[in-house]
Protein backbone atom coordinates (compact mmCIF):
# COMPACT_ATOMS: atom_id res chain seq x y z
CA UNK A 1 0.00 0.00 0.00
CA UNK A 2 1.14 3.50 -0.85
CA UNK A 3 0.40 6.79 0.91
CA UNK A 4 0.66 10.52 0.24
CA UNK A 5 4.37 10.25 1.17
CA UNK A 6 4.97 8.24 -2.03
CA UNK A 7 4.77 11.14 -4.50
CA UNK A 8 8.12 10.14 -6.08
CA UNK A 9 6.60 6.72 -6.87
CA UNK A 10 3.52 8.39 -8.37
CA UNK A 11 5.65 10.78 -10.44
CA UNK A 12 7.83 7.90 -11.66
CA UNK A 13 4.79 5.81 -12.67
CA UNK A 14 3.30 8.75 -14.59
CA UNK A 15 6.55 9.53 -16.41
CA UNK A 16 7.23 5.88 -17.14
CA UNK A 17 3.78 5.27 -18.69
CA UNK A 18 2.73 8.62 -20.13
CA UNK A 19 6.20 9.94 -20.91
CA UNK A 20 6.68 7.21 -23.53
CA UNK A 21 3.23 7.65 -25.09
CA UNK A 22 3.58 8.72 -28.74
CA UNK A 23 3.39 12.49 -29.14
CA UNK A 24 3.01 13.24 -25.40
CA UNK A 25 5.24 15.64 -23.48
CA UNK A 26 4.59 15.81 -19.73
CA UNK A 27 4.95 19.45 -18.72
CA UNK A 28 4.06 19.36 -15.03
CA UNK A 29 2.79 17.04 -12.30
CA UNK A 30 1.24 18.54 -9.15
CA UNK A 31 0.06 16.97 -5.91
CA UNK A 32 -2.39 18.26 -3.31
CA UNK A 33 -3.14 16.44 -0.08
CA UNK A 34 -6.67 16.30 1.28
CA UNK A 35 -7.79 14.88 4.59
CA UNK A 36 -8.11 11.29 3.33
CA UNK A 37 -6.91 11.52 -0.28
CA UNK A 38 -4.17 12.82 -2.54
CA UNK A 39 -5.06 14.71 -5.72
CA UNK A 40 -2.79 14.33 -8.73
CA UNK A 41 -2.81 16.79 -11.62
CA UNK A 42 -1.00 16.35 -14.93
CA UNK A 43 -0.36 19.01 -17.56
CA UNK A 44 0.84 17.68 -20.91
CA UNK A 45 1.34 18.88 -24.46
CA UNK A 46 0.39 16.70 -27.40
CA UNK A 47 2.48 16.54 -30.57
CA UNK A 48 4.93 19.34 -29.81
CA UNK A 49 2.74 22.39 -30.28
CA UNK A 50 -0.59 20.59 -30.32
CA UNK A 51 -3.25 20.90 -27.66
CA UNK A 52 -2.40 21.30 -23.98
CA UNK A 53 -4.21 18.72 -21.84
CA UNK A 54 -5.09 18.82 -18.18
CA UNK A 55 -6.07 15.75 -16.23
CA UNK A 56 -6.70 15.18 -12.55
CA UNK A 57 -7.54 12.22 -10.37
CA UNK A 58 -7.71 11.47 -6.67
CA UNK A 59 -6.33 8.50 -4.81
CA UNK A 60 -7.44 7.45 -1.31
CA UNK A 61 -4.86 7.28 1.45
CA UNK A 62 -3.62 4.55 1.49
CA UNK A 63 -3.98 3.24 -2.07
CA UNK A 64 -2.84 0.26 -4.10
CA UNK A 65 -0.24 0.57 -6.83
CA UNK A 66 -2.70 -1.09 -9.24
CA UNK A 67 -5.22 1.69 -8.59
CA UNK A 68 -2.59 4.26 -9.57
CA UNK A 69 -1.71 2.36 -12.75
CA UNK A 70 -5.36 2.11 -13.81
CA UNK A 71 -5.81 5.87 -13.42
CA UNK A 72 -2.68 6.50 -15.49
CA UNK A 73 -3.82 4.06 -18.19
CA UNK A 74 -7.17 5.88 -18.38
CA UNK A 75 -5.30 9.13 -19.02
CA UNK A 76 -3.19 7.44 -21.72
CA UNK A 77 -6.38 6.38 -23.50
CA UNK A 78 -7.68 9.94 -23.31
CA UNK A 79 -4.43 11.22 -24.83
CA UNK A 80 -4.99 8.88 -27.77
CA UNK A 81 -8.56 10.15 -28.16
CA UNK A 82 -7.41 13.79 -27.95
CA UNK A 83 -4.73 13.20 -30.61
CA UNK A 84 -7.27 11.48 -32.84
CA UNK A 85 -9.73 14.38 -32.43
CA UNK A 86 -6.96 16.88 -33.15
CA UNK A 87 -5.65 15.18 -36.29
CA UNK A 88 -8.81 13.33 -37.30
CA UNK A 89 -9.72 15.81 -40.02
CA UNK A 90 -6.27 15.54 -41.54
CA UNK A 91 -5.76 19.27 -41.35
CA UNK A 92 -4.06 19.34 -37.97
CA UNK A 93 -5.99 22.49 -37.11
CA UNK A 94 -7.37 22.95 -33.64
CA UNK A 95 -10.00 25.37 -32.47
CA UNK A 96 -9.02 25.46 -28.81
CA UNK A 97 -5.42 25.35 -27.58
CA UNK A 98 -6.36 23.47 -24.41
CA UNK A 99 -8.34 20.29 -23.76
CA UNK A 100 -9.76 18.85 -20.54
CA UNK A 101 -9.55 15.05 -20.56
CA UNK A 102 -12.63 13.01 -19.64
CA UNK A 103 -11.21 10.14 -17.58
CA UNK A 104 -13.31 8.29 -15.01
CA UNK A 105 -13.97 11.24 -12.74
CA UNK A 106 -11.92 12.16 -9.72
CA UNK A 107 -12.83 9.00 -7.86
CA UNK A 108 -13.99 6.80 -10.69
CA UNK A 109 -12.10 3.69 -9.61
CA UNK A 110 -12.46 3.94 -5.84
CA UNK A 111 -15.41 1.52 -5.75
CA UNK A 112 -13.38 -1.12 -7.56
CA UNK A 113 -10.92 -1.17 -4.69
CA UNK A 114 -13.59 -1.34 -1.98
CA UNK A 115 -13.36 2.29 -0.94
CA UNK A 116 -16.30 4.49 -0.17
CA UNK A 117 -16.88 8.04 -1.29
CA UNK A 118 -15.88 10.04 1.77
CA UNK A 119 -14.79 13.58 1.39
CA UNK A 120 -14.00 15.51 4.53
CA UNK A 121 -12.70 19.03 4.77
Amino acid sequence: MLTDEDTPTIRHAINRRLGVEVGVTICDIKFAKGLNYIAVGILAELDNGGPITRSRFELPIPFEHGHLLEEIDEIAEQYKAARKAHFGSGSGLILTPERQLQGTGLRGRWARYGLREQRSG
